[in-house]
């Protein structure tokens, strides 16, 4: 099944509405800000409601550091979504932050590392879901 089916089946409509609330957010983004600022910035997404604080960071750790519950966010480099964000991929994106970050054997963000913690791509299909976890996985068992 499709990310986009598995959407539509989507019983919380909360889900839904914070995956449309982030497509608007980096879609607009995408639209107004030049390539030159876009290439150089991240944007801290709240994983609650799909929405930002609306600052542009120079780095993830400047991103990281500026949220009051960092853990709450996911955070996104524009290069990845220069083309915009479908709704889908918004809901696919946000589906699997919120699963990586419910695991509590991972800690995704770090204030005072240098790239402020552990930075993921964006999954768009539920087998770079998968093959996403498994390397956070594999990373994990070799630093232990």
């Amino acid at each position: 099944m499709g990310e986009y089916s598995s959407m539509l089946l989507e019983r919380d409509q909360a889900k839904i509405d914070r995956a449309k609330r982030l497509s608007e957010i980096v879609n607009s983004l995408v639209l107004i800000h030049p390539l030159e600022v876009l290439t150089r910035s991240w944007i801290a997404v709240r994983l609650s409601d799909g929405g930002t604080d609306g600052v542009l960071y120079d780095t993830r750790r400047d991103a990281v550091r500026h949220q009051a519950h960092e853990q709450q966010c996911a955070y996104i480099q524009l290069t990845a979504v220069m083309g915009g964000m479908a709704v889908q991929e918004a809901y696919v994106y946000l589906k699997f932050q919120e699963h990586v970050y419910d695991n509590p054997r991972f800690r995704m963000t770090d204030p005072e590392a240098p790239n402020g913690g552990v930075d993921m791509q964006i999954p768009l299909t539920y087998e770079d879901v998968h093959s996403q976890i498994k390397r956070l996985r594999a990373r994990r068992k070799a630093n232990h």
